[in-house]
């Protein structure tokens, strides 16, 4: 193959440092070697990777293709580096996580704060994303996270996903001090009538309403939408007492109590073919009862 990766890395360089001169310098190379490299390389594809007939080089429509999928073809090697290191190590380099916005944030970084208090897991760098229940699933099934805590049942029943019981979180009824059910006497019946407009979440978990799913719901997508569109009267909705709690002290919204009132049912999920010792670290923490009972309001 004619291709190098040491010959895309010059190419990535010189464009990101913006000359051959600057591109040597951030290789530790001379500006020759850089030089040579672009010529070798134009000389074995034959095509010309750069146009020289102005003041300074720029890349032709063939340089940017390469430049493109060249980049392309080097991240695919250090994520092949990095898999082949943590084979060999058993320490993952990095761990990405997902975190249902759920669950209290403070409780969650200090579980973290945690994990980088253990000498081994300093090489392994932790990418954090806050996301609605709904999108869990997702960033597991697509890559994009190895870890997810918080995620929604039921789950996706994949073989490729290993998973563990969080604990169930008890939901309360939202609403404006103005609104006509903030009168009323606790508890609340359910169904709630569907004269009052429901604010919710794509992740339907309110069996009492799914029949004919009521048409003027107002589906969004997390509870920063779904509380912000309570505050401003849109309607009510059911969401975790904990995150309400300001609001509901500030004199802002009021919450209700309803018979039978629904339950998330929260999981741990994680990538199987991706456990190395960080992410062993982790599971066998959140297994741990007392940690549990801090990230959700009630663990059977």
């Amino acid at each position: 193959m004619r291709l190098t990766l040491d010959s895309l890395l010059v190419l990535d360089a010189i464009n990101r440092a913006g000359s051959f001169a600057a591109a040597a310098e951030q290789l530790f190379r001379v500006p020759s070697a850089v030089s040579y490299t672009i010529h070798k390389l134009e000389q074995d594809l034959g095509v010309a990777i750069f146009d020289r007939s102005g003041h300074r080089a720029k890349l032709t429509d063939a340089g940017l293709r390469l430049l493109e999928d060249g980049r392309e073809l080097l991240r695919m090697a250090e994520a092949i580096e990095c898999r082949v290191k943590e084979t060999g190590a058993g320490v993952e380099s990095r761990l990405s996580i997902v975190v249902a916005d759920v669950l209290p944030r403070a409780t969650i970084y200090s579980l973290l704060r945690a994990f980088h208090e253990v000498p081994s897991h300093s090489p392994t760098q932790l990418q954090v994303t806050m996301s609605s229940q709904a999108s869990c699933w997702d960033a597991l099934k697509g890559g994009r996270a190895d870890l997810a805590i918080g995620a929604p049942e039921p789950n996706p029943r994949d073989a490729a996903l290993g998973t563990q019981e969080l604990g169930e979180v008890e939901l309360s009824l939202a609403m404006p001090c103005a609104h006509p059910l903030a009168r009323s006497h606790e508890p609340l019946p359910s169904p709630i009538s569907p004269a009052y407009r429901l604010i919710r979440q794509a992740q339907w978990p309110y069996a009492d309403r799914t029949a004919g799913m009521i048409e003027n719901d107002v589906i969004v997508d997390g509870y920063d939408s779904q509380l912000e569109a309570i505050r401003q009267g849109l309607g009510v909705g059911f969401v975790p007492a904990c995150l309400v709690a300001d609001d509901v002290g500030a004199g802002v919204l009021v919450t209700k109590e309803v018979t039978g009132a629904p339950r998330l049912h929260l999981t741990v999920a994680w990538r199987s073919a991706r456990v190395g010792h960080g992410l062993s670290w982790l599971l066998e923490r959140l297994r741990d009862r007392s940690l549990r009972a801090q990230l959700v309001s009630r663990v059977e």
